[in-house]
Formats: structure tokens, C-alpha cells, sequence
């Protein structure tokens, strides 16, 4: 099991995942499949789960891994905001891009699932395509059209 064929490959250019886990902002940078190659790469990074992606059948299709030193600098997690509501829970994951930070709503393995999610929530759009190699899936992900920075 290769480390390099587990890094996230963004379709869209210039973005980066991040995740408020622990009170600490962390930079994903790798996916798996597999709980034997999550379990690889957690020990080969001194790694950090920061968010599971579900299937349809919400089944575990994929893992975000961070480095756990991989603090992110630019942003603290007090001064991130969480708009998930109690009718709506988002992720803990945000996607940074020119334009600024913003809560990712949902990361999922299905075209028709994220198709459902946009059409029941307008102030979303999808953001990014994870794109799929032979050790990890295509995952779609719809992030929010408001900033997540306080």
C-alpha cells in the first residue's frame, strides 16, 4: 500500500480541506477505503480520522485523514463558525478556496444522494469532486455559500 496513492485529489483546483477536530484546525490530506489502509496511514502519519464518508446505506465508504501536527495557522477553531441547526447537522470538514472558508454540508459516494441534498438546500452547492483512483472512491462534496469565518 502506497502513502501517495492515498492523497485526496481535488477536481478543483486552488481548494484545501480543513476539520475542526479537538478545538484544533487540521489539514486533511489523505483518503481511504479500506480499515486496513486507514489503519496504514494513521500510523505511518501519526494520523488523525477528521471525517467519515458514508454511503447510501450509511455504511463507512471512506476516511479523511490528517497529519495530527498538521495545524493549520491561518485560522483558529474559535474563530470558525458552525452553522449546522438542530433540523440540519453539517460536517465538522470546511473547504478553503479564494473566496474564503465554508462548511462542508455533505461528502458523499452518490450522484443521486448529492443531487437530493442540493435540491433540499439552496444555500449549498456542490464544491468539489474527490476524484476516484483504484484505492479510493469519487466523492462528491457540497459545501455552504456562506462563510464560515466569525
Amino acid at each position: 500500500m502506497s502513502l501517495a496513492k492515498q492523497v485526496i485529489k481535488h477536481a478543483t483546483k486552488g481548494i484545501k480541506y480543513l476539520s475542526v477536530t479537538d478545538n484544533k484546525v487540521l489539514q486533511p490530506q489523505f483518503i481511504a477505503m479500506y480499515a486496513q489502509t486507514t489503519d496504514m496511514i494513521i500510523a505511518e502519519v501519526k494520523g488523525t480520522i477528521t471525517h467519515m464518508v458514508k454511503n447510501n446505506r450509511h455504511d463507512v465508504a471512506a476516511t479523511m485523514i490528517a497529519h495530527s501536527h498538521s495545524a493549520n495557522s491561518d485560522y483558529h477553531a474559535a474563530n470558525i463558525r458552525n452553522i449546522s441547526t438542530p433540523e440540519r447537522e453539517l460536517t465538522s470538514t470546511y473547504i478553503e478556496n479564494k473566496r474564503g472558508l465554508f462548511q462542508v454540508g455533505l461528502m458523499t459516494v452518490s450522484s443521486d444522494e448529492m443531487d437530493k441534498f442540493l435540491a433540499e438546500n439552496p444555500d449549498m452547492a456542490l464544491t468539489d469532486v474527490i476524484q476516484s483512483t483504484p484505492e479510493t472512491p469519487r466523492i462528491y462534496v457540497a459545501a455552504s455559500l456562506t462563510s464560515a469565518v466569525a
